[in-house]
């Protein structure tokens, strides 16, 4: 399992899904400067996840597939 640290650039609906979309994309600019782009299913944890908030980037591997979270900072002190 690997951590990264990052800051919300853009949140956004995916091309092509529409206004119905459940989907939500996050680009983030991770602490080691790399940008990245997060396409998830909306859900309580990240509909609250706004440009400019502070965020963990959780990456592992289940059964050879890589799985990729997002969490505000500041869930991890409440």
């Amino acid at each position: 399992m690997k951590q990264n640290y990052g800051k919300i650039l853009e949140v956004f609906i995916p091309n092509n899904e529409g206004i119905d979309s459940k989907n939500i994309g996050f680009k983030v600019l991770l602490d080691d400067g790399t940008k990245i782009e997060i396409i998830e299913e909306q859900d309580e944890l990240n509909s609250n996840i706004f440009r400019d908030d502070g965020v963990i980037i959780i990456r592992q591997i289940i059964d050879n597939i890589e799985f990729t979270d997002i969490e505000l900072v500041g869930d991890m002190d409440e």
